[in-house]
């Protein structure tokens, strides 16, 4: 086939939206041939297609609205560019950094929103993806990625799993110094929020709590709520409250528990920090995302972990064969508005 002028190139047609531009599209416009076209395109380096003939093809793809077709690609066993990032709803700072990370990579993501101590079989994806970020406990991302016929997956949090590369999340000395801060400041009855389903001398925060109070000879006083959505801590708090609850400071186990926990105190009547100092313990978003910086609390950015989680995966997939990679988020005590 005569190859086209490169001067018929410049006025590319749109493709009518219902019908997929295929690769035979693209080389018939570039005129030259589909083994080009799909080297280009599928980022085949080759030292006898010239810059000029590769920057032409990604031009012509990407006026004519061409798309990877990644469930042939999967079937083939080629990369696919997908990554699945598995990710509770709440957790919406990382998931905007998640997105922003792949704005500029060849990857898309997709977010899916799951429970971290459950996933179901609807959440196995039968479409192949190059690598997995997830925030799932150990047994069920160890179970999850046995569908996947590669290893590269991230773990993240204080449940990650280490067969994987993961950023184990460091609840401890975050923790210590939030609580030391508290009785500096006068609290001698600190309250913890955390629910029933939730084992507390098994898990770090509670730890370092417990740990600390001991030390100042100081009593623990756990409140706990039925479960850990708005609704149910709201309850359970102004439910303890109106019961005789009476404490200097509240430790909220995570942030999700810290807005229903401040509107049951005001509600009752008591003023923050005037009668009550509230701490809690989360991920700092993006400004634009409306963080609440007056809260006090133990924090780490999430563009700390996003962007390493990503970096790793990146690596893992490049390499399978990188020896496993470990990353420790320790999480800090900052003083908001909402403490003394």
């Amino acid at each position: 086939m005569p190859k086209k002028k490169k001067e018929e190139i410049t006025n590319i047609p749109q493709r009518e939206t219902t019908k997929p531009v295929r690769m035979k599209d693209v080389a018939e416009m570039c005129g030259t041939s589909i083994s080009t076209v799909s080297r280009v395109l599928n980022g085949i380096k080759t030292d006898w297609i010239s810059k000029e003939t590769e920057n032409r093809i990604n031009e012509v793809a990407y006026t004519m609205g061409y798309k990877k077709n990644v469930f042939a690609q999967a079937l083939t066993g080629g990369k696919t560019y997908l990554i699945d990032i598995q990710i509770p709803a709440q957790y919406y700072g990382m998931i905007y950094c998640f997105n922003t990370l792949s704005r500029d990579t060849d990857y898309s993501i997709i977010t899916r929103d799951v429970e971290i101590k459950y996933i179901s079989n609807k959440d196995i994806i039968n479409l192949s993806v190059d690598g997995v970020i997830s925030i799932v406990d150990v047994s069920l991302i160890e179970s999850y990625m046995k569908n996947l016929p590669h290893k590269n997956c991230v773990s993240i949090g204080r449940n990650c799993s280490t067969k994987f590369d993961h950023i184990y999340e460091d609840f401890y000395d975050g923790t210590c110094e939030a609580i030391e801060y508290l009785i500096k400041t006068g609290c001698k009855k600190i309250g913890y929020l955390t629910d029933d389903l939730m084992i507390p001398k098994r898990e770090e925060k509670v730890r370092a709590y417990l740990t600390t109070l001991e030390k100042h000879n100081l009593k623990s006083v756990f409140i706990n709520t039925k479960g850990w959505n708005p609704n149910d801590v709201y309850e359970g708090v102004l439910s303890k409250l109106k019961s005789g609850l009476k404490v200097d400071a509240i430790f909220c186990h995570s942030d999700v528990r810290h807005d229903p926990c401040v509107k049951a105190l005001q509600d009752y009547g008591l003023k923050i920090p005037k009668d009550v100092s509230i701490l809690t313990a989360g991920h700092i978003s993006d400004p634009i995302l409306g963080f609440k910086k007056d809260i006090s609390g133990i924090f780490i950015e999430d563009s700390v972990i996003c962007e390493k989680a990503w970096n790793f995966l990146i690596k893992r997939i490049e390499n399978p064969k990188l020896p496993i990679q470990e990353f420790i988020a320790k999480y800090r005590f900052i003083k908001g508005n909402s403490t003394k």
